[in-house]
């Protein structure tokens, strides 16, 4: 009778043996009509011991090797019926470290010998053990009965993975109406978007307009290029919006120290003309929407809108005035 040892994983007693080794003992055996598992079985009949002495010595095979085989058989999946050839089952006793670790020693042992046969070998060994792969999956999915529920599973994963990536790629290509830039000409920055945009299916954009009614009477924060899909960060809101018919755009430069660099755009400010040489010259101040404030250099520039009326005289100052903005908390 087999009994199973006490120092538990037989199955690991194959990795002392090349797989080479464990293929030539099954073509010993098949050499006498022993092709499978049960043909083996019966060979051995009753009295184990006696018979894989026997067996071993008449086909001239390794007795404690066939005993290892034998054992890691029984051990590892008694579910078998013994049918299949004893290359499929015992091929796949071999595990893939212990594969590994015998195809490694052998590269380092030609690599000292010769680089060129070591690369050889390498690579010899690395189409082997991914052959091993397979030999190990085949011998694990065989007995189905035991196994079902994790072939599920493994099947499941990449349809699970094919699926999503088919979904990300429907949505990112699906196309719907967007407003955009009318083809025949561009919209400057802070001008009115009404009459200037068209909707167009284009594919699908994050934070994109769907309607032109989003846009009515909105105005535009950049400059815009024919045929560009518009977007929120694009335009001014509809609140700004309304408070720009009755104001121009007045580029003013603004000395250092003259704003707090943390002012949002856009944004309310009371912008202050001093006088720069004669301080009894007065002070003029001007409720304006800071748009945006440009650095370049040592020099700063911001981009009001200030109402019409107060436009004249307000650039007539810039030549003789100094500006600051003070933003305005509500």
């Amino acid at each position: 009778m087999i009994a199973e040892p006490e120092n538990g994983s037989v199955t690991q007693a194959t990795d002392f043996a090349t797989l080479k080794e464990i293929l030539s003992t099954v073509a010993a055996l098949s050499g006498e009509d022993i092709r499978t598992l049960e043909e083996l079985r019966k060979c051995l009949n009753r009295d184990v011991d006696n018979n894989i002495s026997w067996l071993a010595q008449h086909t001239r095979i390794n007795n404690a090797l066939l005993t290892a085989l034998l054992l890691a058989e029984f051990y590892d999946d008694t579910g078998t019926k013994g049918k299949r050839r004893l290359r499929n089952y015992w091929g796949g006793l071999k595990t893939i470290p212990g594969e590994a670790r015998a195809g490694w020693a052998e590269i380092v042992r030609e690599w000292g010998e010769s680089k060129k046969r070591g690369v050889s070998v390498g690579l010899q060994r690395a189409v082997d053990v991914a052959g091993q792969v397979a030999v190990r999956q085949r011998r694990i999915w065989y007995n189905w009965r035991h196994h079902w529920f994790d072939l599920v599973v493994l099947l499941m994963l990449p349809v699970l993975i094919v699926s999503l990536a088919l979904r990300a790629q429907l949505i990112n290509a699906r196309t719907i109406p967007h407003v955009t830039v009318r083809t025949d000409g561009e919209i400057a920055a802070f001008e009115e978007l009404t009459g200037h945009v068209e909707l167009k299916n284009v594919p699908y954009k994050t934070g994109a307009f769907t309607t032109l009614d989003q846009v009515a009477g909105r105005y535009a924060l950049v400059n815009l290029p024919p045929g560009g899909v518009l977007s929120q960060d694009q335009v001014l809101s509809p609140e700004w919006s309304r408070k720009m018919p009755s104001r121009r755009i007045l580029s003013i430069p603004v000395i250092t120290g003259g704003f707090s660099s943390s002012i949002k755009t856009p944004s309310e400010a009371l912008m202050t003309f001093s006088p720069r040489q004669d301080p009894g010259k007065e002070s003029a101040s001007f409720e304006v929407i800071v748009l945006r404030v440009e650095q370049s250099g040592t020099s700063t520039l911001a981009l009001v809108a200030i109402p019409k009326d107060d436009f004249d005289r307000a650039s007539r100052l810039l030549g003789s005035h100094d500006v600051f903005l003070a933003q305005v908390v509500k």
